[in-house]
């Protein structure tokens, strides 16, 4: 299911993409939150919040196993990028 990013999110969003090379597990973090809020899927919003110690837990666990910062803050451009352009395939 694709949506649309009104702009004022895409903003807040993509600012969370310059923070991921400085606080790389806070800033992915809020990425992820913002997204789902921007999705407007509340069941999602709300399986994620049940799950949400256990997803933080599982991120400090296996940060040393992920890209490098730089790495990760392209593959989350990427990803805006194909939401902005509702590009299901590549998002």
């Amino acid at each position: 299911m694709a949506f649309s990013l009104a702009d004022r999110a895409y903003q807040e969003i993509r600012s969370m993409i310059l923070d991921l090379r400085r606080l790389p597990g806070q800033a992915d973090r809020r990425f992820h939150r913002l997204l789902i809020v921007a999705s407007g899927n509340r069941r999602m919003r709300e399986l994620v919040q049940v799950f949400d110690g256990q997803l933080q837990r599982t991120r400090v666990a296996t940060i040393h196993l992920r890209a490098r910062p730089y790495k990760n803050t392209e593959k989350h451009r990427s990803l805006l990028a194909a939401i902005r352009a509702r590009d299901v395939e590549s998002a």
